[in-house]
């Protein structure tokens, strides 16, 4: 006498039977979106500087932490041909720069705020640029990040520092017209107190590749 019951074999290849046409045709799919991309910081990259299109190479790439804890991932970018070989030369060029945040989790704008003015007036201590750090200040307590989103600040020779928070729902941005304040933004990574050793020679690790 046969069993007619459907016994766990018999199931599990009704199942089969019925998702293998699926399957087959989601294997036919191509990639889902943002599958195969570039990498997050590209060697070379173009921006609109000034007004102009400038050729910008990576000088390096390093990952900020708190407290054991990846915060955002950071990339500088310098114009090409600029002869710059130490981080204090990075910091001090009045060439077209950039530096981009991307961040890994989130982060409040008054905390980022707050740690971005712990560094800086280590550097320079008030009153050194009150009214500037006063508006960048302002305009990073605007806006909270998340995963994703990104920070740039550009210098823009003779003009000064853009800044820009590229979110997923927004963007604000600012300029501050003064070059020298520029200057003295990127020290809070490559000059005498900064933001972690490790991120300022990370963010210099490639310069000595340059021709």
């Amino acid at each position: 006498m046969i069993d007619r019951k459907p016994t766990r074999i018999h199931r599990l290849l009704a199942v089969t039977l019925t998702l293998a046409p699926a399957l087959a045709a989601a294997a036919a799919l191509p990639p889902p979106a943002g599958a195969g991309d570039k990498e997050l910081f590209p060697p070379r990259i173009e921006r609109a500087i000034g007004g102009r299109p400038i050729q910008l190479v990576r000088t390096g790439k390093a990952v900020r932490k708190q407290l054991g804890f990846n915060v955002y991932e950071v990339a500088s970018y310098l114009q090409e041909g600029a002869p710059v070989k130490t981080a204090e030369d990075l910091a001090a060029a009045a060439h077209a720069k950039q530096l981009i945040l991307v961040f890994v989790v989130s982060v409040a704008g008054d905390d980022m705020a707050a740690a971005f003015e712990s560094t800086f007036r280590k550097n320079y201590p008030a009153p050194a640029f009150a009214k500037e750090t006063s508006q960048l200040l302002a305009q990073v307590r605007k806006t909270s990040a998340r995963k994703g989103d990104r920070i740039l600040m550009t210098h823009i020779p003779d003009k000064g520092l853009h800044y820009r928070f590229q979110g997923k729902d927004d963007a604000q941005e600012l300029l501050i017209p003064n070059p020298a304040y520029s200057r003295a933004v990127w020290d809070n990574y490559f000059g005498e107190y900064n933001c972690g050793e490790n991120v300022k020679l990370g963010l210099v690790a490639e310069l000595m590749r340059q021709p």
